[in-house]
């Protein structure tokens, strides 16, 4: 089966015309970087007292999502499987000791970890391995798990967010709910795909839920951003 990439969902305002195939990559990759929209939307070290939760923190814009958190000047949590790995790429970001303070409250979650086109491999629970390990049922139960602390934390001024890193991969596959592990048909992008999707349904339906007590879900194409 061939798969094939499309032009990257258009953005709107400021930074449309740096999201175009041209300037993707390479000399003079011009895509915004997760510091630049904080700057940008002048909450610089305006998040004092908020609580930021990532995962995924130790590779790829999982550390880059973590610098830019940390300059909000809100607290930030992050997970990571290899803790050393986690500890060598943050440096001294972990030195900031509003990196280790809880404040008894969480106001932002970003599902970062995420793991792509893996071998056919099931979990010990008997799940299609990136269906399950990172992609959407591991965030799926963490945001169970945080769901009350989220909703306790949200105000009127600042509703607590999830944002999902999703990808426009979820077009290679429809959520394949009748074969979720692809038996007897595994293809690594197509599952990757079928994960992808899930996270798009999970997050409309946290949103919709959720919403109007305060609590936003958002969904997050990953490559538009550095």
């Amino acid at each position: 089966m061939t798969l094939i990439s499309h032009e990257p969902f258009q953005l709107a305002g400021r930074y449309a015309d740096r999201n175009r195939w041209e300037v993707l990559n390479g000399p003079g990759d011009s895509r915004v970087t997760g510091l630049e929209i904080i700057k940008d939307e002048g909450i610089e070290g305006k998040w004092s007292g908020k609580a930021v939760l990532i995962t995924g923190i130790s590779a790829g814009i999982g550390i880059k999502t973590f610098e830019a958190m940390a300059a909000t000047g809100a607290t930030v949590f992050g997970t990571a499987r290899s803790l050393q790995k986690a500890k060598d790429a943050l440096g001294t970001l972990l030195d900031n000791p509003r990196c280790h303070q809880s404040g008894g409250k969480l106001n932002v979650v970003i599902n970062n970890a995420a793991v792509m086109n893996t071998p056919d491999e099931k979990t010990k629970d008997g799940f299609e391995l990136q269906f399950q390990t990172t992609n959407h049922l591991s965030h799926f139960l963490l945001f169970y798990l945080l769901k009350d602390l989220l909703l306790a934390s949200a105000t009127p001024e600042f509703h607590s967010r999830v944002v999902t890193v999703a990808s426009a991969a979820h077009r290679y596959s429809p959520c394949r709910l009748d074969n979720i592990n692809f038996d007897g048909e595994y293809n690594g992008w197509m599952a990757y795909g079928s994960s992808k999707t899930a996270n798009v349904y999970f997050d409309n339906q946290v949103e919709r839920l959720y919403g109007p007590q305060k609590l936003w879900e958002k969904s997050k194409q990953w490559a538009g951003v550095e």
